[in-house]
């Protein structure tokens, strides 16, 4: 596959946002590379450079149009088109704003159709303002009520239904030269371009039904759909198989993926369980202890990858205290691949102000989650997310969320200041009425807790021998600068003899801090 263009071009993508965001990139690169683009590091080399987007944080949007001023010094400075797209998470409110300035707007999940929006952009050479590639249906998509907030809560808070990625039996067949190797109906059966080589993003779903008050999410990426799990078991396989060292599963809440269970899927599993030496009586007791309800749920994909017969470790993110379950708990237990690490958000540590989230827990029932993960995996970091100055909060509240950092004694925590997002429930009908310099004031007072809890978990770790999955080395003086993660997601930073960037090290901790460890390299 390759574009209808006589030299050789250059892409480059700059990706914002989160850890999906990531996966996603690798996939358009792969993209790209199919259709004969050559990548480069380098921005100003780049013929093509493709925005994948994050409006989460105005942060990131303000970064765009930051980029967007580059991108016009670029190409005046070269006196050659650079041609330039934008995908990802983008509000529809900032749909019609980034339009014109971008040779072509495309959702990620029409990622497949992207070589023939490509060819005509490039081959027809238009305009900027007049190629802007934006469909009408995007402009004009009517805004999503409090109805049908309420109505996806009462489907999906419930086990009766699922969704599942597969071909549609009236999907028209796409232009050959939109054709990607290994692609279908959906983006994410596209192959990616990984990254790196010890460590992998797979992604088991996207798209979120919950619909927070505060978030993008839903109005970005639309509603949730789940990956097969032939899909799924069959990537993560492949990657160990090539070395991959760890295995990160994503999802916008991963814990509530869940698909129905066909005569097709039974089979799958039945092979997968007989690839790795499970005898026929202890494949039906695996699928009678998992699949008596006739779904298959995130617990239970976790418990089939943990089979895989490899050195590696197993990661998720990100949870959702409603979908964390006793199941899940329990299976994380006894999974030895999953490392003891649980990212639990819980964005604010008062009732009232979760309601206003529309977060649907309270305090307790996220402490009492926090007890059981604790009686129940020995030694586990726990982490999380929290929005200080959300729309009302109170003096009180915050001391609620202080209290509750106090008791859960994280390990680490990721402190944002809230920021509205235009289209959400938040941003039209909330008053964010917080002062910047109080959130800034309640996310030093939240840091300084977390300093405190952090520092004293990480003393557990002096003089005592870790097993750390090494990601970076850099050269100093003969030795090599190793950085690291340890199985409970602490940085570890260290010298050895060579680059040991993508294996596993054991090392001494000699030294702790509240944000990492340091240690010596121990040989075998």
């Amino acid at each position: 596959m390759s574009l209808l263009v006589k030299e050789k071009m250059k892409y480059h993508i700059i990706t914002f946002g989160c850890q999906m965001n990531q996966s996603d990139s690798e996939r358009l690169a792969y993209v790209l590379s199919s259709m004969g683009f050559e990548e480069t590091l380098d921005e100003k080399e780049a013929d093509l450079i493709v925005i994948n987007a994050c409006s989460v944080r105005q942060k990131a949007i303000d970064r765009i149009w930051g980029k967007l001023k580059e991108f016009e010094k670029i190409e005046q400075e070269r006196g050659k088109r650079l041609y330039t797209a934008l995908t990802g998470c983008v509000l529809p409110d900032d749909r019609p704003k980034f339009a014109p300035r971008f040779d072509l707007y495309f959702q990620m999940k029409d990622l497949p159709r992207l070589p023939e929006y490509l060819s005509k952009v490039i081959t027809q050479n238009t305009d900027r303002k007049i190629g802007a590639a934006i469909r009408e249906e995007d402009l004009k998509k009517r805004d999503i009520t409090v109805e049908d907030i309420l109505q996806d809560r009462q489907i999906d808070y419930s086990d009766n239904t699922a969704s599942q990625s597969k071909p549609s039996s009236n999907t028209k067949p796409l232009n050959p030269i939109s054709q990607v190797p290994g692609a279908a109906d959906h983006y994410l059966q596209i192959k990616p371009k990984y990254t790196k080589k010890f460590t992998a993003y797979v992604p088991i779903m996207t798209g979120c039904n919950a619909f927070c008050t505060y978030c993008a999410v839903p109005y970005t990426r639309g509603r949730e759909v789940s990956r097969r799990v032939e899909e799924i078991a069959d990537e993560v396989l492949s990657l160990v198989e090539g070395g991959v060292k760890e295995i990160i599963l994503l999802g916008q809440i991963i814990n509530k993926y869940m698909v129905k269970i066909d005569e097709g899927l039974d089979r799958y599993i039945s092979e997968f369980l007989a690839r790795f030496g499970k005898r026929k009586e202890d494949i039906k007791e695996f699928q009678d202890k998992y699949f008596n309800q006739r779904l298959f749920k995130f617990h239970h994909l976790l418990a089939l990858i943990n089979i895989i017969d490899s050195d590696f470790w197993l990661r998720f993110t990100s949870s959702h205290p409603k979908w964390f379950t006793d199941e899940l708990i329990s299976t994380i237990k006894k999974c030895d691949k999953i490392p003891p690490h649980i990212h639990l958000p819980v964005q604010a540590g008062a009732d009232t102000t979760l309601k206003r989230m529309l977060r649907p827990y309270t305090v307790k029932e996220y402490k009492d989650i926090i007890d059981k993960i604790k009686e129940n995996i020995p030694n586990v970091a726990i982490t999380t997310d929290c929005i200080v100055g959300f729309c009302g909060e109170t003096d009180e509240e915050f001391q609620q969320t202080v209290e509750l950092f106090e008791y859960v004694q994280y390990d680490m925590a990721y402190i944002a200041q809230y920021s509205p997002r235009p289209g959400t429930k938040a941003a039209k009908e909330m008053e964010d009425d917080v002062p910047h310099n109080i959130k800034k004031q309640r996310e030093k007072v939240l840091t300084d807790v977390l300093s405190k809890t952090a520092l004293a978990k990480n003393k557990k770790y002096l003089n005592k021998k870790t097993r750390v999955l090494v990601e970076s080395a850099k050269e100093e003086s003969g030795k090599y600068f190793c950085t690291g993660k340890t199985g409970t997601f602490k940085t570890v930073k260290f010298y050895a003899d060579s680059d040991l960037t993508g294996e596993f090290a054991n090392i001494k901790i000699t030294k702790v801090g509240s944000w990492g460890l340091y240690g010596e390299y121990i040989k075998d």
